[in-house]
């Protein structure tokens, strides 16, 4: 954040001509700091960026744990910083030296240890503040994507925002990184720290303001599972330990300098305590890893986020002089060296591209290089040097720091490169959009979004009137209309104004209108494209479809089940309504969905006939109902609220009965026998001609092909392992695949990952084949993080984990494992699936053929002995 955020320069072998990094830029070298400028400068020496995840901390750790983790954690820090001041005095002591002789924590570590002790600090400093650049560059970059790209498209030209603004800092980071002295930074350090302690009050008003208007449901602990991630981000927070003896130097009155910093500790832990207290109480469960990404698109919010933005981009270069400093003393005999430090600043960007998360990455770095520089070095240099004085209490103590911190290190490591994981715990219940359920946010309806409709409104010359919502999406609001010219109900759907929107929804046109040539006999089970045409309104030019109107979705019908799992006739006649779709888009149009998931895939009918227009004998609305004037828009997405906060306490309500001890009986699944299942796959805005395809990154998450992680090309094979998973979603209720980001490892490699634990290992052939392959495989073909796999195979978790019997779940899973072979050409073709054996019903009749067969025999044989008995 400004000169004395985070670690200073580790050695004073030689003095270069130009200021140190130990060098205070609050003070002048040749006068000494008095008791309140050396509070200020412990104050910016350990106020970082590390503040900023504390919401999100106290969000997984519970606010009462992580405070208690916070106040010990700065208590700890404060009692290492002592330790190291002591140890210099004993050593000046003992060697008669003066103060300069011993002016930084890398000296420190000659002293003790000689080169040994200064190359470890030196490498602990070089990760510490690299990473810290790293949490910067994070944060600037996704800060700056939220702000300015808050409902554009996923990608520009290839390139995520977030990469793009990434970049786009690059070259400004190099000129910032060429200045060659601390000085010349000092003015923009000052600038950094106003912006920042400004930000930071704007944020904790903000905070207090919308707790006292939302008073979202909060929890108290977390749980002993969060313990190391709460310490990690918490020790990250107070890292700045490489300035204590620098500072120490320059106080004037050294007797009271303990006082002092004790002082100082205490207030920062209170103003960390209330920032992230205060965030994770405004937002809840809603908190998100950067806390200001919480506040919405307002311009108070976009001005503080910015402040923040500037702030760490000037802070960035003073946080990379003491790498710098440790980098050109090894490799440069301490001279100055412009491409040595442009190489650097290029690996951290490097690195913060790949890291997806802020505040995990903070834990990170927090639980294994800062416990090593903060913790164990400290502890264990003092009990080198008063090896011979301490008490055995204080050998015990400083012992117990020394092994707190490698088992805190080994235990982030454990979990983050070896993690043990369980494929059960990865199932959960459906399902990845919350589009049937969330509305689209109000935010969302202006220039540029979406069309605000009202019940009544009439499109295209007054032929299509709106009768109620249906749903909506990233891209539109789809709402059910009443065609004035065939006297039909259908499906409007209304495309964001914004350009890149209105280009999608052409590209959606044209793919659907083949789809409907091909297909004048609506027998192929999609989508019946009916209509389009443009709609202007207030926020712009609209590009609209009509569509035929279907029913719910088989995520509806998922939780109609209350996740209990289709009977398996159900589910075979429904995969195969969804083969025979994929098959005429496949072989006939050459077509790829590429994003085929229950919420894709309508049932013809609505579960509920009372949904149904036409069923339920409504009358069409064809005017504008009275009093309907503002907007039946906000008055829906308001309702919707106070439903969502009544759904939240019946569940509060649910799991104290259940910490009382009140057991509720499982609800068992519905009948859904006079349900008709017959579906059409729909959704085509993100599908794409096989012969020409758009996006590299296709498909929703926990539908996601391995090929298009590894980014190895993919064709219409990536369909068909998302109806595989659907086809399990279906019999069971959960999704086949949860991934979730982890200490040390993506959310890709844990998805990579998941799919061996259930299929075998990865030929390796397919697993180095791809773009990103090296990403997170070695050259052997195994997984770089994630080392322990737990093979589980298909049939078994059908049997072990939702009761099958041996005979549906062998002839299920001898059904979808061929379609989840990791090579996507051995994958079996739509044809080829509509020809198996189960999709026909042929196996169980094979087998209760058999069994028949069998019965019969015995009962001949039976007859035959009652006959000769009777003889």
């Amino acid at each position: 954040m400004v000169v004395f955020d985070k670690e200073a320069g580790s050695s004073t072998n030689t003095l270069p001509p130009f200021p140190r990094e130990d060098t205070p830029l609050l003070s002048k070298p040749s006068k000494l700091s008095s008791q309140p400028k050396t509070f200020a400068n412990v104050f910016i020496a350990i106020v970082g960026s590390g503040v900023l995840g504390l919401p999100y901390t106290f969000k997984k750790t519970g606010w009462v744990f992580g405070s208690l983790m916070l106040f010990s954690v700065a208590f700890l820090t404060y009692h290492c910083m002592m330790l190291l001041i002591h140890t210099r005095r004993k050593l000046e002591s003992l060697h008669g030296g003066g103060l300069s002789k011993i002016a930084s924590f890398g000296d420190l570590g000659f002293a003790v240890c000689g080169p040994v002790g200064r190359f470890s600090v030196d490498v602990m400093i070089v990760l510490a503040q690299a990473g810290f650049c790293v949490s910067y560059l994070i944060f600037i970059s996704n800060t700056l994507a939220f702000v300015f790209n808050y409902s554009g498209p996923d990608r520009i030209l290839g390139l995520t925002p977030k990469s793009i603004y990434l970049w786009g800092c690059f070259p400004f980071q190099l000129g910032l990184n060429s200045i060659p002295t601390l000085t010349h930074l000092a003015p923009l350090s000052i600038f950094a720290d106003v912006v920042d302690l400004g930000a930071m009050g704007v944020v904790m008003v903000e905070d207090v303001m919308i707790f006292l208007q939302n008073k979202p449901p909060l929890q108290a602990f977390g749980g002993f599972s969060v313990f190391f991630y709460g310490l990690g981000v918490a020790v990250y927070a107070f890292e700045g330990i490489g300035m204590i003896l620098p500072l120490e130097s320059e106080a004037k009155n050294k007797e009271n300098f303990g006082k002092v910093l004790a002082l100082s500790m205490a207030f920062i832990a209170l103003i960390y305590g209330s920032f992230g207290i205060l965030g994770y109480f405004a937002f809840g469960e809603e908190t998100k890893d950067i806390i200001t990404t919480n506040f919405g698109q307002g311009v108070v919010s976009t001005l503080v986020q910015l402040g923040l933005c500037i702030n760490l981009f000037f802070t960035l270069p003073l946080m990379m002089n003491p790498v710098f400093e440790v980098v050109e003393r090894r490799f440069c005999g301490s001279t100055y060296s412009l491409w040595l430090r442009w190489l650097t600043v290029f690996g951290v960007s490097l690195v913060a591209l790949l890291v997806p998360n802020f505040a995990d990455f903070l834990s990170l770095v927090g639980s294994s290089v800062c416990v090593a520089l903060g913790f164990v070095l400290p502890a264990l240099f003092h009990l080198m040097v008063f090896r011979d004085e301490l008490s055995w209490f204080g050998s015990v103590l400083d012992g117990c720091i020394v092994v707190l911190g490698v088992v805190i290190g080994e235990t982030q490591f454990e979990f983050g490169s070896e993690k043990e994981r369980n494929l059960v715990g990865s199932m959960s219940c459906s399902s990845s959009s919350g589009s049937e359920e969330d509305d689209e946010g109000i935010d969302s309806y202006r220039k540029g979004g979406y069309h605000a409709v009202r019940v009544g409104d009439q499109f295209n010359g007054g032929r299509y009137v709106a009768q109620r919502k249906l749903g909506w999406g990233q891209f539109s609001t789809v709402w059910l209309a009443y065609d004035t010219t065939t006297s039909m109900y259908v499906a409007l759907k209304i495309q964001k104004s914004a350009a890149q929107f209105a280009q999608a929804a052409l590209h959606e046109i044209e793919l659907l209108s083949s789809i409907a040539e091909g297909d004048p006999m609506h027998s192929k089970c999609v989508v019946r494209l009916i209509d389009h045409f443009k709609h202007a309104g207030p926020n712009g030019q609209h590009q609209c479809m009509v569509l035929e109107f279907l029913g719910d979705s088989l995520l509806r019908l998922i939780k109609y089940n209350r996740y209990k799992g289709l009977k398996l006739n159900k589910v075979r006649e429904i995969c195969k309504y969804i083969l025979i779709g994929l098959d005429y888009l496949h072989r006939e149009l050459g077509i790829i969905h590429t994003d085929l998931k229950p919420e894709n895939i309508l049932l013809c009918n609505t579960i509920d006939p009372a949904k149904d227009p036409v069923r339920a004998g409504l009358t069409p609305i064809l005017e504008r109902p009275e009093g309907n004037l503002k907007g039946g828009a906000t008055m829906t997405l308001v309702e919707k609220k106070l439903k969502r906060r009544a759904r939240k306490a019946v569940a509060k309500i649910s799991l104290r009965r259940e910490s009382m001890g009140v057991i509720e009986l499982p609800k068992s699944e519905r009948n859904l026998d006079g349900i008709d299942v017959k579906c059409k796959v729909v959704d085509f805005g993100n599908g794409c001609w096989a012969n020409k395809q758009i996006a590299e990154e296709i498909q929703t998450r926990q539908y996601r092909a391995p090929e298009v992680i590894l980014r190895s090309g993919y064709s219409y094979s990536v369909d068909m392992w998302s109806f595989a998973c659907t086809a399990f979603e279906l019999a069971t209720g959960d999704m086949l695949f949860a991934p979730k980001v982890g200490q040390g490892f993506s959310e890709d490699e844990d998805h990579l990952a998941l799919m061996m634990e259930l299929l075998g290992k990865m030929p390796r052939k397919v697993a180095i084949g791809g773009a990103r392959s090296k990403d997170f495989f070695d050259r052997h073909g195994d997984l770089k993080r994630i080392r322990r796999l737990k093979f589980w195979p298909l049939d078994k978790i059908l049997i072990d984990r939702y009761k099958f019997s041996e005979t549906d779940a062998r002839e299920f899973a001898e059904f979808l494992c061929p379609i989840f072979d990791f090579a996507p050409e051995k994958r079996p073709t739509t044809q080829q699936c509509l020809q198996h054996p189960w999709i026909n019903g042929s196996t169980s009749n094979q087998s209760e053929m058999k069994n028949k067969s069998k019965v019969e025999k015995v009962n001949v044989g039976m007859s035959n002995h009652q006959i000769k008995v009777g003889k």
